[in-house]
């Protein structure tokens, strides 16, 4: 029976994982193809909720190659599953359920022989690595750069090492996509001996997102593209990351749910009371504490603006509501400025504008904003923008693009390529 990749994305309260076939079909370009998906949310509450569907009759692991055709006949696909589950309450209880239902279901999970984790700040590792007893030790290092990611990811490699122990768990780092960012532009103007001995630069992240997009815009286009992607903005050149607007952690950049976005370093001692009311001599050797990390990471963002995190709720307000029209304006505001900045860094030739990931793929209404307001340097959207999603990468205008992005593909498909390495 062909071997299974599982790919898992974890967050701080939710876990995501996508269960893949090795493919011996080589028109298939990914080289593996999805048979279930779970998802399980709310892990921090009291009533967490998983689901998990399949997209075709888990494979027979006992019949005979003659029954074939007769078990593909006569098993269903499994129904989809929704439920509460009080008795999960973190990341390894939410995979031994996960586990439990697939061979519930009638999945052999013996067959499973690879887990892909995507881990968001891999710092100066530069290349996807097995996890080993040491690389947890140094991504557990990297943790307070990536809060909601890292912490979670480790909790679920320490359960594949317990349930699923003769499987290989491999890393895959967002932030490894990008580092062919040059120096120039990944560094801070800091004391550089400092600097390099911490590991103080600009680093990435959705790494797996853009390598997605990358491969499938060439596919879809046949050629080596310049362009700009993504809605946390990266730029690449000649298939290379060449810049993004995240930095040492996820918290620059463009505003999200919960994070601020890029804000000027000192705001931070102003919007604490105590830290703001500080002179120069109280600060000498002020230590920024956690909480104040927390406030950028988490109480920001459009939620902070708005009461909400939803950013459809957002769009859909923007016209009656001052809050949501600011929160709104903020983020187109953020989004133009960084094409314009990326436009000139590309010598005014990008191939294209590439929106993808939630709101990009979601949004036709932000899409049109931002392309709008953008027209001045070749770019335009037309009818397409409206029912854009039905493929893969799709145009919706004049050098406009729509990739529906997918990191856990992307993650199953640089494992099975690469298997002989593993």
């Amino acid at each position: 029976m062909p071997q299974l990749i599982l790919s898992a994305n974890s967050g701080s309260s939710s876990l995501k994982i996508t269960v893949f076939e090795i493919e011996s079909d080589t028109s298939n370009t990914d080289g593996v193809k999805a048979i279930a998906v779970s998802s399980t949310s709310n892990l921090s509450s009291s009533k967490p909720t998983f689901s998990l569907k399949f997209f075709a009759p888990p494979a027979s692991d006992t019949s005979d190659a003659s029954d074939a055709s007769k078990d593909k006949d006569e098993k269903a696909t499994p129904k989809d599953e929704k439920e509460e589950v009080p008795d999960i309450n973190d990341h390894k209880s939410a995979f031994e359920h996960f586990l439990d239902r697939l061979k519930k279901n009638g999945l052999d999970v013996g067959r499973i022989s690879h887990v892909c984790h995507r881990i968001v700040h891999g710092g100066r590792y530069q290349k996807p690595t097995e996890i080993s007893e040491d690389a947890m030790h140094r991504i557990e290092a990297l943790s307070s750069l990536a809060p909601l990611h890292n912490g979670p990811a480790l909790s679920l490699s320490e359960a594949c090492f317990a349930l699923l122990p003769e499987s290989q768990s491999i890393t895959y780092f967002d932030s490894v996509f990008h580092i062919s960012i040059p120096q120039h532009i990944s560094s801070y103007a800091i004391d550089q001996k400092t600097a390099y001995e911490k590991g103080l630069k600009r680093y990435g992240f959705h790494g797996s997102s853009y390598s997605f997009i990358n491969r499938k815009v060439a596919e879809f286009s046949g050629k080596v593209w310049s362009f700009l992607q993504r809605d946390d903005l990266n730029m690449l050149t000649m298939e290379k990351s060449y810049d993004t607007t995240m930095g040492l952690t996820p918290l620059d950049g463009l505003p999200g749910a919960t994070r601020s976005g890029g804000v000027d370093p000192s705001l931070i001692f102003h919007y604490t009371s105590s830290a703001g009311r500080l002179d120069q001599t109280a600060t000498k050797d002020l230590h920024v504490p956690e909480a104040p990390e927390h406030i950028l990471n988490s109480n920001s963002g459009w939620k902070s603006i708005t009461g909400t995190t939803n950013f459809g709720t957002i769009t859909s307000k923007r016209h009656s509501s001052p809050p949501h029209a600011l929160a709104w304006n903020i983020f187109v505001d953020r989004v133009i400025g960084y094409i314009g900045n990326y436009y000139v860094k590309l010598g005014g030739r990008p191939d294209a504008l590439v929106f993808a990931d939630v709101i990009g793929e979601k949004s036709a209404d932000l899409r049109a904003e931002v392309v709008k307001k953008v027209e001045c340097i070749g770019f335009e959207v037309d009818e397409r923008n409206e029912s854009a999603g039905l493929g893969v990468v799709e145009w919706i205008g004049k050098n406009v693009i729509v990739c529906q992005t997918d990191e856990q593909l992307e993650m199953a498909h640089q494992c099975a390529v690469s298997l002989q390495h593993w």
